[in-house]
C-alpha cells in the first residue's frame, strides 16, 4: 500500500513538472517566461492559455508573419508598377520627341512644291464679248492745212496695231462756222466676228499743242463689211494730227450691212439713194452717210436714216432718201450702218 502511494505521488510530481515546464517557456521562441505572462518578453508573441492548459502563440505568429509577407509583396508590386509606368512614360516622351524631330527635319529638308497652272502664268486670249483690245496709234501729219490726212499712212499704222480692222481712209472736215472739226474713219472688218468698235482721239496742232478730245462708236460691223463713222472735235483751230485709242470687242448685235444694197441716182445738188434689205430679217436703225469730194478733197457730208415708222427696213423692202450738198463736188462716197 505504501508502494502504491509512492507511485501515485511520483506520477503527480511528474505531471506538475511537465506543466511547469510548458508554462515557463515561450511556445514561439522557446525562451523562459513567467507562467502568468500575457506576452513573451523576448519575441513579443501574445500568450494565452489554451484548452490543454498550454500557451497558443504559433498560429497567431504564423498569421502575423503571413500578413507581413503579404504586405511586403504588395509594396514590391506597387513599386514595380510605378517603375513600369515611369519607364513607359519616358519611352513615349522619347518617341514623341524623336517623331517631332523627324517631322521638323523632313519639313526643313524637303522643299514644298506648288503646282501653278498655265492659267495663272500666261495671259489668256478670248473671243467673248468682254474681250477688249486697246491700242494707240498716231497718224502722220497732214500735208494740207486743215483738210485731210493721207489714207495710206493711217491704214498702215492702224493695221499694225489692230489686225481685226483696217482703216481704209481717214478724212478731216472743218465746218464753215468754225465750231467743230469732224474726223472720219472708213473701216473694214477683217475678222470672222461682228465687231463693236469705239475710239477716243486727241487732236494736236502742228506745234504739238493738245487742242481737243472726241470719241465715237460703231455698234455692229460684220465680217468683211466696210462702213464709216466720225469723231466731232469742238475747236476752231487747225488740227494737224490725231492720237487715237481703239477699243474693239465682239458685238452683242447682228450685222445687217451685208444684207443691204443701194442704187445711187445722181441729181444736180446730190443724189437719191434707194436702199433695199435683201436679208431674211428686218434691219434696225439703218443710216446712210454721203461724203462729197472735190478733186479728191472732202468738202461736205450729209447723213439720213433709211427706216419706216418702226425704225427699220423690213425684209425685202426698199426705202429711198435724197441727200444733197451745198458745196461743189464731183464725187460721192456712200456708206451704210445698222444692226438687228
Amino acid at each position: 500500500m505504501n508502494e502504491n502511494q509512492n507511485e501515485q505521488n511520483q506520477l503527480e510530481n511528474t505531471t506538475q513538472e511537465s506543466k511547469s515546464t510548458n508554462s515557463t517557456f515561450c511556445p514561439s521562441c522557446g525562451s523562459k517566461i513567467s507562467e502568468n505572462s500575457s506576452f513573451c518578453s523576448h519575441c513579443g508573441a501574445k500568450l494565452s492559455p489554451d484548452d490543454n492548459g498550454g500557451l497558443k502563440t504559433i498560429k497567431e505568429t504564423k498569421k502575423r508573419s503571413s500578413g507581413i509577407v503579404a504586405w511586403i509583396i504588395a509594396v514590391i508590386a506597387v513599386i514595380a508598377l510605378l517603375c513600369t509606368i515611369a519607364v513607359s512614360t519616358v519611352a513615349n516622351r522619347d518617341n514623341k520627341g524623336s517623331n517631332s524631330l523627324d517631322s521638323v527635319e523632313a519639313n526643313a529638308t524637303t522643299p514644298e512644291t506648288t503646282t501653278v497652272s498655265e492659267e495663272t502664268t500666261a495671259p489668256v486670249t478670248t473671243t467673248s464679248v468682254e474681250k477688249t483690245t486697246t491700242a494707240t496709234t498716231t497718224t502722220t501729219k497732214e500735208t494740207t492745212k486743215a483738210t485731210t490726212t493721207t489714207a495710206e499712212a493711217t491704214t498702215t499704222a492702224t493695221t499694225e496695231a489692230e489686225p481685226e480692222i483696217e482703216v481704209v481712209a481717214e478724212y478731216t472736215l472743218s465746218d464753215s462756222i468754225g465750231w467743230y472739226t469732224r474726223h472720219f474713219y472708213v473701216i473694214k472688218n477683217n475678222s470672222d466676228e461682228t465687231l463693236k468698235i469705239s475710239t477716243s482721239s486727241i487732236a494736236y496742232s502742228s506745234s504739238g499743242e493738245m487742242l481737243a478730245l472726241a470719241d465715237a462708236s460703231f455698234n455692229a460691223l460684220g465680217p468683211g463689211c466696210i462702213s464709216v463713222f466720225y469723231e466731232s472735235f469742238k475747236t476752231d483751230a487747225d488740227i494737224d494730227y490725231y492720237e487715237t485709242t481703239w477699243n474693239i470687242t465682239t458685238s452683242s448685235y447682228k450685222s445687217v450691212i451685208q444684207d443691204l444694197s443701194y442704187v445711187q441716182n445722181d441729181i444736180s445738188d446730190g443724189a437719191i439713194f434707194q436702199v433695199t434689205n435683201n436679208g431674211s430679217y428686218a434691219a434696225d436703225f439703218v443710216q446712210g452717210y454721203a461724203l462729197f469730194f472735190l478733186n479728191g478733197e472732202l468738202v461736205d457730208y450729209e447723213t439720213s436714216y433709211f427706216t419706216d415708222d418702226d425704225f427699220e427696213i423690213k425684209s425685202g423692202a426698199t426705202i429711198s432718201k435724197q441727200i444733197t450738198s451745198y458745196k461743189d463736188f464731183d464725187t460721192i462716197e456712200f456708206y451704210l450702218d445698222g444692226r438687228r
